[in-house]
């Protein structure tokens, strides 16, 4: 069953979207507006995702290690600090629109690398399916 999924932002300069999986959208919008340090951050982030040609950054990177897992990025919210993640599944619509989903909420990542808890949720994000027709 194809899970659902809430729209936050649209770009204008390309066919893409930012949502956000209706599962974390309760704990995930909440940690955005915790205070004005948390939504300028996620901003930025949100701006260079939706409006460059190359999305992918610093703050914004492909988590999976194969072709299996590819489809998962992450965004890293005050790294060496707080170290949020939100991990996220992208996928293309047949018309080629491009949607980056939210779909789980880490409020703070305690490893440096991917140890294998981090990895078996990556894996299990890419086989999330979502239906944007």
């Amino acid at each position: 069953m194809a899970r659902k999924f809430i729209l936050l932002k649209s770009s204008e300069k390309y066919p893409r979207h930012l949502c956000v999986d209706e599962g974390i959208a309760e704990d995930f919008l909440e940690f955005i507006e915790k205070d004005e340090k948390h939504r300028d951050k996620f901003k930025m982030i949100v701006d260079r995702i939706l409006n460059e040609a190359n999305i992918y950054f610093e703050l914004y990177s492909k988590e999976g290690s194969n072709a299996k897992t590819k489809s998962v990025t992450a965004m890293k919210f005050f790294k060496g600090g707080e170290n949020a993640r939100v991990y996220c599944k992208e996928i293309s619509s047949s018309e080629g629109t491009f949607y980056i989903i939210a779909a789980k909420f880490l409020p703070m990542k305690k490893v440096q690398k991917n140890d294998k808890k981090i990895q078996s949720l990556v894996k299990s994000i890419s086989h999330y399916e979502y239906d944007i027709t």
